[in-house]
């Protein structure tokens, strides 16, 4: 948020976030001082932009320093025996001249002790508090109750809080569930089926029913990298099944959802749209349904072998580049066009040699 003040002659003075525009905007100042010009432009933009990603988050840790080591205090101490180091060295030279090594000592202490140890220390915070959090998914996420799906989500949501989104869901069992409405923003580069078959009682098996990955960052998910049954060519129960689960909005970039079954209960309409007055032609269409990848970035994923029921792929961005070689129930999917439905049939029908090919 950009800070707003008034200066002396009733003007309103920013203060922007970012570091780098602040010290335009006084080095701005000191130039017309002297010279009466600006030898920085700036514009709006920069002025009530967002900080950059490196101060965002230089800023999140120094505020976990503060709230959770004496970081800062070690740091004014430090600062304080410096300087007193500094000021009996240069003006009080002779003055117990046989405690001056000792205050150096001192100081040496507060920094490798206070300071260094508090970096370590509060990494070794972090890994435990870190372990502790990823415990916690694995106790529950096999248990499909009310008290497991709190205590997953608020371990996830901790573990965002801490910039960890890879996170290991193989096996889990969750239905009803909002994540975005949990707070979890993202779970970029997690594994929901790593792709073992045949451990005892499923352990690896995953089923995720009405489970709401809407607004957040899904980029590269493992939800299933192959079907083990596919050379068999059975109809049996996939390891990965993925059921009335609305992706809306949501960055699925490089997704794999090969081999999974990804099923709906209802059929899609056969129109997403309907007339704003049924009495007045001339009145337009509003939308009043939405497709469950709706406004979702799909580029680059992939449904190899996947098994598709009820599948409404309207509205949704990068599907032209979906792999959909070998996939079920392509022909019976929606798309937002005929051209792109071809696409989508030619993925699905290509030679394995073309596959190849395709990466």
């Amino acid at each position: 948020m950009v800070k707003l003040r008034w200066t002396a002659d009733g003007k309103r003075d920013a203060k922007p976030d970012a570091w780098g525009v602040r010290l335009k905007l006084l080095s701005n100042r000191i130039v017309h001082a002297v010279a009466k010009r600006e030898p920085f432009s700036i514009g709006p933009h920069d002025v009530f932009g967002p900080a950059p990603p490196w101060q965002q988050r230089l800023q999140k840790r120094w505020r976990e320093f503060h709230e959770e080591s004496d970081f800062p205090t070690a740091l004014g101490l430090l600062a304080f025996c410096l300087g007193i180091t500094v000021v009996w060295k240069s003006f009080f030279p002779t003055f117990l001249s046989d405690l001056w090594p000792e205050m150096g000592g001192m100081v040496l202490d507060v920094f490798f002790i206070l300071i260094i140890f508090a970096i370590f220390e509060q990494r070794r915070l972090r890994r435990t508090e870190i372990n502790r959090q990823k415990e916690i998914i694995d106790d529950y996420k096999r248990w499909d109750a009310e008290e497991a799906r709190l205590r997953i989500v608020g371990a996830i949501r901790r573990l965002n809080r801490m910039d960890v989104h890879t996170l290991d869901l193989t096996g889990a069992v969750l239905s009803n569930l909002s994540l975005a409405r949990a707070g979890i923003y993202s779970i970029a580069k997690s594994v929901f089926y790593d792709g073992q078959w045949g451990v005892p009682q499923n352990e690896t098996k995953v089923t995720l029913t009405k489970v709401a990955f809407d607004n957040i960052n899904c980029s590269e998910v493992q939800f299933s990298p192959f079907d083990p049954f596919e050379a068999l060519w059975t109809r049996s129960t996939r390891y990965a099944r993925i059921l009335d689960c609305t992706f809306t909005f949501a960055i699925l970039r490089g997704a794999l959802f090969n081999g999974a079954q990804l099923s709906w209960t209802e059929a899609p309409p056969t129109s997403l749209y309907a007339p704003v007055d049924e009495d007045d032609p001339e009145a337009g269409f509003m939308q009043v349904a939405f497709g469950p990848f709706h406004g979702a970035d799909l580029t680059g994923a992939s449904f190899r072998g996947a098994r598709l029921e009820n599948a409404d792929f309207r509205g949704a961005e990068g599907v032209a580049s979906i792999d959909f070689f070998r996939a079920a129930g392509v022909e019976d999917a929606f798309f937002d066009d005929l051209q792109m439905k071809a696409v989508a049939l030619q993925s699905a029908r290509r030679e394995e040699g073309d596959a190849s090919a395709l990466g």
